[in-house]
């Protein structure tokens, strides 16, 4: 888990032709951008592999006085993924490769993307 960008991302990076590992960055709380804030709550194993985050956000758009966290998404849900792994990061960049060299406009991940 890394910083912020006030963006949510995961990179999965590479040397010596041999996958590493991952960066998964994590949104801002702040708005500065024009994102609304956001957080995550991290589920992890015994020997602190990562094997889910929910992220959470509220809506700044909302005209109420108080505002509620309302939960955006599951990362083993919505990508479809048995765990945060190299294994799975790479299959989703997989899919949204093969998407967009088919020309599919409508790639399975679009909602989250």
């Amino acid at each position: 888990m890394y910083g912020h960008q006030h963006s949510d991302e995961f990179r999965v990076f590479t040397y010596q032709q041999e996958e590493d590992g991952v960066i998964i960055v994590g949104p801002s709380i702040t708005p500065l951008f024009g994102n609304n804030p956001s957080f995550r709550v991290v589920t992890y194993d015994d020997r602190a592999q990562i094997l889910d985050y929910v992220t959470y956000y509220t809506d700044l758009s909302e005209t109420s006085q108080s505002f509620s966290w309302n939960k955006l998404y599951s990362f083993v849900q919505q990508y479809n993924v048995p765990n945060i792994s190299v294994q799975s990061l790479r299959q989703i960049v997989d899919s949204i490769t093969d998407a967009a060299e088919n020309g599919d406009d409508n790639p399975p991940l679009k909602k989250v993307l």
